[in-house]
């Protein structure tokens, strides 16, 4: 073999180790966006859930108000517990994703 030949074959085994580090950068990086968008969606459950108790809340300390207020109250905390399950059905598919 000759030089040329040798500085090839170098050149080809260097191209396959920086593709086998280019692919595992690559894996960890979309594990680390799959852990961001986790924590971005926890944030988001928490807030749902705070505020679906803060409506029940609301609502048990001001029943001496119409019944139409009640109703308003209850219809908030529907609606932020449909966000919520929502959120966990989401959280939980993404969780499975990174195992």
């Amino acid at each position: 073999m000759e030089v040329s030949d040798w500085l090839a074959s170098i050149a080809i085994f260097i191209s396959i180790i920086s593709g086998c580090f280019t692919y595992k950068t690559y894996k960890e990086s979309k594990r680390s966006n799959l852990i961001n968008e986790i924590a971005i969606l926890q944030k988001d459950y928490d807030n749902f859930v705070e505020r679906y108790r803060n409506a029940f809340i609301n609502a048990e300390n001001n029943k001496d108000f119409s019944q139409r207020y009640l109703d308003e109250c209850k219809n908030e905390a529907a609606e932020y517990q449909t966000k919520y399950l929502e959120t966990e059905e989401r959280l939980n598919t993404l969780r499975d994703k990174l195992k």
